[in-house]
């Protein structure tokens, strides 16, 4: 299994709005063939872990500065909708690529890989602007998977 973006935007078929989409795609054939899962609105950069109870965890980068996650409990063929809970941060990498994985054994705790700083809106560049800094990368984990 591995998660892809997408875009539809006026030069791939759109209508000019771009609306941006995470998938995943999955094989129950070793790789012979493939399947495209459920669209989530909302999300681009993408990655997912098989969680403890046999779901799918998917974290997303957004455009609204906060990380959205989503569950699947079908291998992806649908999800739920996209929700920045549990996660309690609102500024942890919301516009940047994380990155989650699920450690072997018995309790088989998540990890999440993200910026964690906040937005600065006082840059040299654009005074006023919010800035996503990419900034002191954090590790965080979950037991309760």
């Amino acid at each position: 299994m591995f998660d892809v973006q997408h875009k539809k935007g006026p030069f791939n078929g759109g209508t000019g709005r771009d609306l941006i989409f995470s998938h995943v795609m999955y094989s129950d054939t070793a790789g012979r063939s493939w399947r495209v899962g459920a669209a989530i609105p909302g999300g681009n950069e993408c990655h997912s872990v098989l969680a403890r109870d046999g779901s799918l965890l998917m974290t997303m980068r957004t455009n609204t500065l906060k990380r959205n996650f989503a569950w699947s409990t079908d291998k992806g063929a649908s999800f739920s909708a996209p929700t920045n809970k549990p996660f309690p941060y609102d500024y942890a990498g919301g516009q940047c690529e994380s990155t989650m994985l699920a450690l072997p054994g018995p309790t088989r705790p998540l990890l999440l890989s993200t910026p964690f700083s906040q937005y600065d809106k006082n840059t040299s560049t654009n005074p006023g602007a919010l800035v996503p800094p990419r900034a002191n990368g954090t590790l965080f984990i979950s037991y309760d998977s």
